[in-house]
């Protein structure tokens, strides 16, 4: 009778530890990381990647908008809404090509922050019929407490083909960070570089090898390495 005990007992902890073992290494495989190139290029659909929401106590002013607008004066009343804010003070951050957009961030915290954009972050127009834009690297917005800022930043092209990077009428939303592979890499490599100041087409050529193109190429990964 004993013998017979200790065999079941013995069944049960080989079981239970089968078990435990089994659900550990299933608790540590990951889901695959989906990407895709939707929304990009000639590619319909949404771009993906992880959403990116702002911190609770960051509120955007009235719209994202797009486009150009010269002349800003020196100048500007915080208390007109940011899509009648054509003439006021926008500061720029990053660098890019044809997707410009301007938003006003007000800051509900009584104390200073540094609001912190992601590099890899896309911005799509709510109709999708004007181009996308990235921006490839951080942009660190201080805002004062209790402050709002008005802020333009720069963008990169991710739709060659489509014409056009909007004007002030256009209206953006935020999209996700971006998880295509190649565009990674090259968000990967501008980390550790300053502004590309003057560079800015040769590295839109290089994200249209991978939005409209074939793919990165050795002499692309080459070029943003070479980058001070």
């Amino acid at each position: 009778m004993k013998k017979v005990l200790f065999i079941i007992l013995s069944a049960v902890v080989l079981f239970s530890f089968t078990s435990c073992t089994k659900d550990k290494v299933q608790d540590e495989v990951e889901e695959p990381v989906l990407y895709s190139l939707n929304g990009l290029g000639n590619n319909s659909g949404e771009p993906t990647g992880e959403e990116f929401e702002l911190p609770t106590f960051v509120k955007i002013i009235g719209e994202i908008r797009g486009g150009e607008m010269p002349g800003a004066k020196t100048n500007i009343d915080k208390s007109i809404p940011a899509p009648q804010l054509k003439d006021g003070i926008f500061t720029a951050y990053g660098t890019g090509t044809y997707v410009h957009v301007y938003m006003g961030f007000l800051n509900t915290l009584g104390a200073d922050i540094v609001l912190n954009i992601p590099g890899g972050l896309m911005f799509q127009d709510n109709t999708r019929y004007t181009q996308h834009g990235v921006i490839l690297q951080d942009a660190h917005i201080p805002i004062g407490a209790n402050d709002t800022v008005y802020v333009k930043l720069e963008a990169y092209c991710l739709n060659k083909e489509i014409t056009g990077g909007g004007n002030y009428n256009t209206i953006y939303e935020m999209g996700p960070v971006t998880n295509y592979p190649d565009l990674v890499q090259i968000i990967d490599i501008l980390k550790t570089k300053q502004l590309p100041i003057g560079n800015e087409y040769s590295i839109q050529t290089i994200i249209w090898n991978v939005t409209d193109g074939t793919g990165i190429t050795e002499a692309d990964i080459d070029y943003l390495n070479s980058l001070i």
